[in-house]
């Protein structure tokens, strides 16, 4: 299902990038879980204080996201927020495997997440969207750990051996992850099988695109999820695992679920989808604004005649 981290042969800054990760799990794994979410703000916010030169991005991205304009000391306050976010992310990933199947429903309100079990029992399988809101590693983790057969898409590092660490990482609650080149296919079959498929869509693209609103601008979207919808008759749930105050406890969101009627005209329904599916992650990302990948270039390809913001 394309390239793997065991494709590439690893170098000596990969191996010492890989034995500081592992060195740094392997720490964070035996500290409470309020200890390492203190550790990763403080982190968070050094980070955050070599980080001015992202404040311009940050607030042009918020203007579009919001509609109203953000400065001063609510754009620092905002952003710090956003490093801290970043940091506790990581340090939740690397975490993974202390979320498991005895403490999952303690640690994460599962109530949303049992809503799609009936669409699950139809047999067309569920095709899952996150976005890079929230903790996305989490969102397939957690519905495995609940049962849901999930196969996600994930775009390999380049470090093998930390690609290799992350993989062992995202597949330790059960969830499989493969690499996204040339899956269509397999995804496909997977769906047939009344599998749930992870992909993420919140992300700039020159390749299968269409132009769908996100915010108050269009952006370049992704098609395959709505085309994999038409295809398969696949219902498409966009999804969140948001984080809550105190910073260890979660909470798993379903925005919405998309099942329309196919029609003649396959674009027009990928591009129907595909809206539905940024109007429900642009509301993911205004409930919890700080929790989104703020700094990403969302709008960068534009339509014909349009300047990148």
């Amino acid at each position: 299902m394309g390239p793997t981290h065991l494709d590439a042969k690893p170098s000596r800054r990969d191996r010492l990038a890989y034995h500081g990760a592992r060195a740094a799990a392997e720490i964070l794994s035996r500290l409470p879980a309020r200890t390492a979410a203190r550790i990763a703000r403080v982190l968070g916010a050094g980070v955050y204080l070599v980080q001015g030169r992202h404040l311009e991005r940050i607030a042009r991205h918020h203007e579009i996201l919001f509609g109203a304009p953000i400065a001063g000391r609510e754009l620092r306050r905002f952003a710090r927020a956003f490093y801290e976010h970043l940091a506790l992310l990581v340090v939740e990933i690397v975490r993974m495997r202390c979320l498991d199947a005895a403490n999952v429903n303690r640690i994460v309100n599962l109530s949303e997440l049992e809503a799609l079990r009936p669409l699950l029992a139809e047999g067309r399988g569920i095709l899952a969207t996150s976005g890079h809101a929230g903790n996305w590693e989490y969102s397939g983790h957690v519905a495995s750990l609940a049962g849901f057969p999930v196969h996600a898409i994930a775009r390999p590092l380049a470090n093998p051996l930390l690609d290799g660490l992350f993989q062992r990482l995202r597949e330790s609650g059960g969830q499989k992850v493969f690499a996204k080149w040339n899956v269509l296919w397999s995804l496909k079959k997977l769906l047939d099988r009344g599998a749930v498929v992870g992909i993420n869509a919140d992300q700039d693209t020159t390749v299968n695109q269409v132009f769908v609103p996100f915010g108050t601008r269009m952006a370049a979207t992704s098609a395959t999820i709505g085309q994999l919808s038409r295809a398969t008759g696949a219902p498409v749930a966009v999804v969140t695992v948001n984080r809550q105050p105190g910073d260890i406890r979660y909470r798993f969101h379903v925005w919405t679920v998309i099942r329309r009627e196919k029609t003649a005209d396959a674009e027009a329904d990928a591009r129907t989808v595909m809206a539905e599916v940024n109007e429900a992650l642009v509301r993911a990302i205004r409930t919890y604004p700080e929790q989104w990948l703020w700094t990403h270039r969302r709008w960068k390809t534009r339509p014909p005649g349009e300047t990148s913001p």
